[in-house]
């Protein structure tokens, strides 16, 4: 039984080798782009002894879009190829190939047969139009002068998803005696790693050129899955190709096209952590001591999934500090969520900025991988039911060194912020535990309304004092009172200084100590003038 076995594997291997291939074929692809006009491939016989004949698919052809069709002629030996020698042939189109047929950065193939009777190889031939404008330049013109991203976070050519963008695109006819018609501006982005449109080619505006005239638009859109001919999770992230393509008819055959197209690298980031706000829907305008409803739509945006996530809403001014438990949200998801947050009613009327942060389960601030924070703001108004609003806004800095026991100035600035010239009364409080007043210049102060003045105040800070201190400026008008705490840094007195008036100033303050010590000395005198008598004896 074995020997049976070992006699069919024999048999088995020796018919692999009578019929393994006697030709070879190099290469096996042939691609035409708009710069060629024939390619080449050789057939090698490998049979050490004998001629090899081939024969060629008849009628060989690719179609385009449309049913366009492009036929292929083969040129050269494919009879008596001598053994272990090449024949090449060459593979040309019956025409010119029109490659306004073919769309810009798609693959168009068909399989060409060589046989040489006993068995087929295969080569791959294919159409690959890697020019955006088939048609002429002409007299079109086109250039992407701006590039911007408007969005808290990402830049001008790093994007993130859901970036918001604006290209500027100018497009010139250059021809001072005709117009170009019906001038269609297009654009999309390319990954030419894949040769897939991530978005692809669309039609943005169209319109007319005059002679010697220029259009410049603006494309903006949002970097969404609803922009995007991809999902989220098929992109790679890296570099991509952003074409601005135009077209239009130059001359008044509308068969003569024209067209220009310009490009730039951008970068789109995928992140492995990094949770966003894509869309809060809130009213602009709330009454004091309402619930402000806002609807709000996270989106995951990175490659993990984030747990336990968390969203702070927060105004100081407002005393808002709101937390929403958020939870699980899978990669490249979403999470929509609808809150309530109480407005004081002692609110002053006016605009406020609320601002959004996400946090991750360690409660971390979420970041990218360029250090943006995932905080967003969103300005609201406060108007009705409201606490009157201050006429007066206040403003302090420090104008000279702060040092224990020595005076220092504070300038604070008042600025009228109400529609009538008004009276203001500077008063100073809750210093007297660790400085002096010395002045406030001046004391009252008349604004019309959206002037500004300053008021010097001096403080003398007390000789044990050091840290930060604070003091309150109390604003009296009207019968009203605005209040601002300063916080002053007070360092510490460098020490004794030898100046007149600071010996007698520390001669009053100290004298019993002084009297002692200048009895010691005039002791040691007396002590010293005995000695030296009793040794001269």
């Amino acid at each position: 039984m074995n020997s049976k076995i070992l006699i069919s594997m024999f048999f088995a291997l020796l018919l692999v080798v009578l019929v393994s291939a006697t030709f070879t074929i190099s290469p096996t692809v042939l691609t035409f782009t708009p710069s060629d006009n024939s390619k080449t491939f050789d057939i090698e016989n490998t049979h050490e002894t004998d001629l090899l004949d081939v024969t060629l698919t008849d009628s060989f052809t690719i179609t385009g879009e449309d049913g366009y069709e492009v036929v292929f002629e083969f040129t050269g030996n494919l009879k008596d190829i001598p053994a272990t020698e090449s024949s090449t042939i060459t593979v040309s189109p019956s025409e010119a190939i029109d490659f306004t047929n073919f769309e810009f950065g798609q693959i168009y193939s068909s399989d060409l047969t060589v046989n040489d009777g006993t068995e087929d190889q295969i080569i791959t031939v294919q159409i690959e139009n890697n020019n955006i404008c088939s048609a002429t330049q002409g007299s079109l013109e086109v250039s992407i002068s701006d590039i911007e991203s408007v969005t808290e976070f990402g830049d001008d050519d790093k994007w993130y998803l859901f970036n918001e963008i604006n290209i500027e695109v100018e497009i010139e006819n250059t021809n001072n005696d005709e117009k170009i018609k019906d001038v269609k501006l297009e654009w999309g982005i390319y990954d030419e790693s894949s040769n897939e449109w991530i978005i692809e080619l669309d039609e943005e505006d169209e319109f007319d050129l005059k002679d010697d005239d220029e259009e410049i638009v603006i494309i903006n859109f949002v970097l969404s899955e609803k922009e995007l001919d991809v999902d989220f999770e098929d992109l790679s992230g890296g570099d991509y190709t952003l074409y601005v393509r135009a077209i239009g008819d130059e001359q008044e055959d509308p068969e003569f096209e024209v067209c220009d197209f310009d490009s730039d690298t951008i970068e789109i980031v995928v992140d492995s952590d990094f949770v966003i706000v894509e869309d809060l829907e809130m009213p602009e305008t709330v009454q004091c001591g309402e619930n402000l409803e806002i609807n709000a739509e996270l989106w995951n945006i990175g490659e993990d999934e984030q747990d336990d996530v968390l969203l702070l809403v927060r105004n100081s001014e407002l005393g808002i500090s709101e937390r929403i438990t958020v939870g699980d949200i899978k990669d490249f998801d979403n999470e929509k969520l609808t809150f309530i947050i109480p407005i004081p009613e002692d609110a002053e009327e006016g605009f406020y900025n609320l601002i959004f942060e996400l946090f991750d389960e360690d409660n971390e601030n979420f970041e990218n991988e360029d250090d943006d924070k995932s905080n967003f703001v969103k300005q609201i108004e406060l108007s009705g039911s409201c606490a009157p609003l201050s006429s007066v806004d206040i403003s302090a800095s420090l104008e000279s060194d702060s040092v224990a026991g020595k005076e220092m100035d504070v300038e604070v600035t008042l600025t009228n912020r109400g529609d009538e010239t008004t009276t203001y009364e500077i008063l100073i409080n809750d210093y007297d535990l660790w400085a002096s007043l010395e002045s406030v210049d001046p004391e009252s102060v008349s604004l019309a309304p959206g002037e500004s003045k300053k008021v010097m105040i001096t403080l003398k800070p007390n000789k044990d004092v050091e840290g930060d201190r604070e003091f309150l400026v109390q604003i009296l008008y009207n019968g009203n009172i605005n209040e601002q705490r300063i916080n002053v840094p007070v360092e510490p007195s460098q020490g004794f200084s030898l100046t007149g008036s600071a010996i007698g100033e520390n001669l009053k303050e100290n004298w019993f100590i002084w009297l002692i010590g200048a009895l010691n000395v005039i002791l040691v005198i007396l002590i010293i003038l005995v000695a030296v008598r009793v040794a001269r004896r």
